[in-house]
Order: C-alpha cells, then structure tokens, then sequence
C-alpha cells in the first residue's frame, strides 16, 4: 500500500468509505456491483483499498478487540497475532511500566500491552506505522516509524518483540 493510500484509509472520508464497503458486505452485494458503487465517488485505488479493508475487518473479528472501526492490509492482518494469544503474552508486563513494541505491525500486541502500562510501537514500514498509528490511537499507544537501531536503553522499562518477526 502507498503512502498516500494508507493516509486517505484512515481519514474521516477514507473511514466512511470502509463504512460503505462493509455496507455493502453486510447486504450481501457482490463484489464486482460493491466496487462498481464505491468507484463512483472515489478513484478505482481507494475504492479497492475500502473494499480489502471491509474483507479485512471480517477476518480480524477475534483477532483485534474493535475491527470495525480499525484499518487493515491483508497481508499484514494475516501475519497478526490472535487476540488471545497477544493477552497471554502482554500479561508477562503487569506492572513493569513503559513498554517497547518492536516490529509492531498493525497493532495486535500493542493493544494487548496497553492494557499493562504506556506502550510505545517501533514500525519500520511508513505505511503499516498509519494503519498501526490509526488502530491504536484510542489505547494511547505511541507509534515510532524506525528499527531497532534507532532505540535509546532508556526509552522504555522493558521490550517485546513478536517472536514471529
């Protein structure tokens, strides 16, 4: 996903069409007749964005707490940890105060470890970073775009790494 692409899917107009698109799912309308819709206010990218966002937000029930108002790339939900295994881990930082998420994709585990103390996300890719950033906002997450070379020790108390990344 571009850039520009990632910022338009989380703002207020990219957010309605998502809305729109789950819509249309939800009616039961064929994709081809959904996408037609959605292209008559938007351009054939966004429309296809909200379109895979809508699909998206259907695989991430289970696997992120409020799908329906987050933001999502299929590749990237794919590659995200289940809700219940991202609270099983996140319970290993009760009580340790500020936490480091390293490579924190769309934001499975930071919204887990938010539930344990202020957590600050480091996500190389821009992109995944607006999608993370958007997804995590009301858990007051913060979202670093960076790796691991750019981490000062005393950024946080302790750090989690997805064993998978």
């Amino acid at each position: 996903m571009e850039l520009t692409l990632a910022r338009w899917l989380v703002s207020p107009e990219g957010q309605a069409a998502c809305r729109d698109a789950d819509s249309a799912l939800a009616e039961g309308v064929a994709a081809h007749a959904a996408l037609g819709r959605l292209r008559k206010s938007l351009e054939p990218s966004r429309a296809a964005a909200a379109w895979e966002n809508a699909l998206s937000r259907r695989k991430a029930a289970g696997r992120f707490p409020d799908p329906w108002r987050m933001a999502f790339v299929r590749e990237a939900l794919e590659q995200s940890t289940s809700l219940e295994v991202a609270r099983h881990r996140a319970a290993r930082f009760a009580g340790i105060g500020g936490i480091l998420d390293w490579g924190a994709g769309l934001g499975a585990d930071s919204l887990a470890l938010a539930g344990h103390g202020p957590v600050l996300a480091l996500e190389r890719d821009p992109e995944r970073a607006i999608l993370h950033r958007h997804n995590t906002a009301a858990a007051g997450v913060g979202t670093v775009v960076g790796d691991g070379r750019m981490v000062h020790p005393g950024i946080a108390y302790a750090a989690f790494a997805d064993p998978a990344r």
